[in-house]
């Protein structure tokens, strides 16, 4: 495990509050923006950035279906709703100094600016008239 310094700590504790706070949008009939709109808020407040190409999506029989491309940023064009029984992952993005990464050779790394930390956590849920159903564990 790297070592841990406070920095570190307060990446991660961001990057877990903007889960929750995001969560706390993932209602039905909410429009899918305010999932990134919630992100954005928490990584501001903790003066953090949010990784804008990556993001959170749909899952059913393959990773990524729709609805694609959920923001981890306040997206005023995106129009789209969450419907009852929609599956979706939350996973924001948080990091230090990057609002970009880029596909390493390898093709599976991404990589930031140098000397830049980041941060995920993610939770898959089922969409319902109330709280969603978590079907994930941290």
């Amino acid at each position: 495990m790297p070592p841990a310094n406070a920095l570190k700590r307060r990446l991660c504790h961001a990057t877990r509050k903007a889960l929750e706070h995001a969560m706390g949008q993932a209602r039905a009939g909410q429009p899918i923006n305010s999932i990134g709109a919630a992100v954005q808020r928490t990584a501001k407040t903790f003066g953090f950035r949010v990784i804008e190409n990556l993001g959170s999506h749909g899952i059913g029989r393959a990773l990524h279906e729709s609805p694609k491309n959920i923001s981890g940023c306040f997206d005023p064009t995106d129009r789209r709703i969450l419907t009852k029984g929609m599956v979706i992952t939350i996973e924001p993005f948080l990091s230090t100094k990057s609002r970009l990464v880029i596909e390493a050779a390898d093709g599976w790394t991404l990589v930031g600016v140098h000397d830049n930390l980041s941060a995920q956590f993610e939770h898959t849920m089922i969409i319902t008239d109330g709280a969603p159903i978590i079907t994930t564990q941290h």
